[in-house]
This record gives structure tokens, C-alpha cells and sequence, in this order.
């Protein structure tokens, strides 16, 4: 009690020491798990029984019931340099458990993978969990088996992962989650296409999905501001003249009230990103806006700057912390995304050399770089400087 009221977690000590811990067979089972074993791995160099340590939070993984203490206890081994190998198979028994309540065997998976991105020696173990959960009636255990076989995909980039996501779409009709993760993994595989139409092609596939989770569950935001983005998006790339008006405000008012009243749902507070993430909504709104109000010009650079804008927001808004809550520890999902990156930073360029730097840089300097660029982007002869 001195410690929570200065702040701190207890030292081991004022625990009674090791033994004590190890004795104390109730705090196993009960709320105070992650303040013991938090204590244990504070003075882990220091501990005279390893195997004792290792069985006490074994033990504790197998059978606590309280989800808050269990994510403590996971967080704390995810970002330690323990050997976790007692833990994972700790987790793997209660994955397996069919007697388990599904949230439960769910919890467990989400640690096993939060061992594995901090730990790629975890991965396989990881994925197997993810298959092993049969879940028929527990739509919240559904959601969040959903979002965390679309991390794993995101991170790992196995395929199977995505025939899991489909089989839950089939066998859970009624939730919106399966059908709303293929959308965002699909507009994360739009991105890392080569060309424009090929990235139209993407973010289609990525609108029939979303449209299906907005059918499951009309009430999710979520679905609704990203079907409004790609719906103005794929205009944008075509190199259309014209962007619906009512849509574009539309996105504007869905993005604000989402941001301001709205957390991703995902079971777990280490699968949310960070709460700057939806700042990425503003840059990418005025970019559209931009370039509704200049379509008529013959500008083929305009979709760059968007695609740019999109990109960042992405990364943002799918962004995790498997090994705590430090800013320093958010990973982003893995995604190839050379052309947009490329392309956004050639618009860029073009829009500073046409604002800023007739003013700043020497205009023949300015016409060299940017004909050099651009013969290396057509592909022809590489310049002499």
C-alpha cells in the first residue's frame, strides 16, 4: 500500500522476499500476480531459485482468471530479457484448454504473440496458437481473434494468415471484425503496388470488404470513414475531374467525430495505436480537399500527394506496442510501399520547386534536378550529376 500511493511497484522485499512470493500460493490466482511477479523480475539477477520463479509465473499464466493481472504480467516479460520458453508453453496449455472460457484461451494467444513480435524465435508457436481457437458464440473473443490474426499477418506476412481471416468472415457472418480487417490489410497491400491502376485494384477489393463489415454493424465509424476515403481516393488515381462534394464532407465530419469520441475496439490496450493517430486523419483530409478544388489543372501529381498522405496514416493507425506502452516501443505494420513513398516525395518536390523555390534555389539548378529525376524515374539513362 506505500508503494501504490507513491506510485511505484513494490520491491521484492517488501513482499517478504522470495520465499514468501513462492509460498504465497493465493496471489497466483488473484489480482496481485503482476505486482509479485513485477517484484520478481526487478531482482531477477539477485534470485537464488530460478526454477521456483519460473514455476510461480507459470503456474499464475495457467490459472489467474484476472485479465488485468495476466496483461500486466504479460507486458512485463514481453519487455525483459528473460528466457520465456516456460512461458510460452504456460500460455500454449491455456490456448488449448477447451474447458477455458474463449476470452480467456484468446488472452492467452494475444501473449503468445506479443512474446513472438518481441521475439521472432516465438513466431511459429504464435501462429499455431492462433489456428488452435475454435470460437462459435463469443463475438467479443471472435473480434479479438480477428484483430490479432491480422497483426500477425501485418508483421509476418504469411499468407495462411489470410485464409484464417476468411474462414472467420464464413463462419461468423454476424461479425463485422473479420470483414473489416481484410479491408484495412487490403488497403495496406493497395499501397505496396507499382502503379496507379494496380493501387485502384487494391483499394477496390479493400471497398467490397469494408462495405460488408458496415452491413454487419452499421454503428462502426471505423469501417465508415476508411469506405468514405477509398470511395474518393480511387477517383483521385483514375485522374478524374470531378470528387462528389456531399462525400467529401461526409469524411470530414466522420473522421472529426470518430477521433473525438471513438477507441478502436480490440480487447487489448497494447493493440491500440497511439492517441496521435488519428492526427494523421487532418493532413490527409486537406490533401483531398486540395485537390478537389484543383482538379481542372493537368497535374498528374496530385494522387501522390494523397497516396503520401494515406500511407502515413495508415501506418499510424495500425501501429502496436507488444513490448509496453513507451512511445520508443510502437512497431508499425510492415508494408513495401516504394512507389507511393517515391512518388509522394517527387510531388512534394515539384509543389516546393513551384511555390518556394523560384525564390530560394537557382531556377536552373531547380529545371536539372527535377529533368534528372525524372528521366532516372522513365527509366532512361542515369544523369551525368
Amino acid at each position: 500500500m506505500t508503494a501504490h500511493s507513491e506510485g511505484r511497484s513494490p520491491a521484492l522485499s517488501e513482499l517478504g522476499g522470495e520465499n514468501s512470493v513462492y509460498l504465497a500460493n493465493d496471489i497466483r490466482e488473484n489480482g496481485l500476480f503482476g505486482v509479485a511477479v513485477s517484484a520478481l523480475i526487478s531482482a531477477w539477477s539477485n534470485l537464488s531459485d530460478y526454477v521456483a520463479a519460473q514455476d510461480f509465473i507459470s503456474d499464475g499464466l495457467r490459472r489467474n482468471r484476472d485479465r488485468l493481472a495476466l496483461g500486466e504480467v504479460v507486458s512485463r516479460l514481453a519487455s525483459s530479457t528473460i528466457d520465456l520458453r516456460p512461458f510460452v508453453l504456460a500460455l500454449d496449455a491455456r490456448v488449448k484448454d477447451a474447458n477455458g472460457h474463449p476470452i480467456s484461451r484468446v488472452d492467452a494467444a494475444a501473449g503468445m504473440l506479443r512474446f513472438a513480435l518481441c521475439n521472432s524465435r516465438w513466431k511459429s508457436s504464435a501462429v499455431a496458437a492462433l489456428y488452435s481457437i475454435d470460437l462459435e458464440d463469443d463475438v467479443l473473443a471472435v473480434e479479438m481473434l480477428c484483430r490479432l490474426v491480422s497483426v500477425a499477418f501485418e508483421q509476418f506476412k504469411d499468407d495462411t494468415l489470410l485464409e484464417l481471416l476468411d474462414e472467420l468472415v464464413q463462419k461468423n457472418a454476424s461479425s463485422s471484425q473479420a470483414a473489416y480487417e481484410l479491408g484495412m490489410i487490403e488497403i495496406g497491400r493497395a499501397l505496396s503496388q507499382k502503379t496507379l491502376p494496380e493501387i485502384c485494384d487494391g483499394f477496390t477489393a479493400a471497398e467490397a470488404w469494408l462495405a460488408r463489415s458496415l452491413a454487419a454493424n452499421a454503428e462502426r465509424r471505423d469501417s465508415r470513414v476508411y469506405l468514405l476515403l477509398i470511395g474518393l481516393i480511387i477517383p483521385i488515381a483514375r485522374d478524374e475531374r470531378r470528387l462528389p462534394p456531399e462525400m467529401l464532407e461526409e469524411l470530414k465530419e466522420t473522421a472529426l467525430v470518430r477521433g473525438m469520441w471513438d477507441r478502436q475496439v480490440s480487447g487489448q490496450e497494447w493493440l491500440l495505436p497511439s492517441p496521435q493517430a488519428d492526427l494523421e486523419w487532418i493532413p490527409v483530409v486537406d490533401e483531398i480537399t486540395k485537390v478537389a478544388a484543383r482538379l481542372s489543372e493537368a497535374s498528374w501529381f496530385k494522387a501522390e500527394t494523397v497516396l503520401d498522405s494515406v500511407l502515413s496514416l495508415y501506418s499510424a493507425t495500425r501501429s502496436i506496442r507488444p513490448g509496453g506502452g513507451e512511445l520508443s516501443n510502437f512497431l508499425r505494420p510492415w508494408i513495401e510501399a516504394r512507389f507511393v513513398r517515391e512518388r509522394g516525395l517527387l510531388a512534394h518536390l515539384d509543389q516546393w520547386l513551384e511555390h518556394a523555390g523560384a525564390e530560394q534555389l537557382n531556377a536552373s539548378s531547380a529545371t536539372t534536378l527535377r529533368s534528372n529525376i525524372h528521366r532516372m524515374a522513365t527509366g532512361g539513362p542515369p544523369p551525368g550529376k
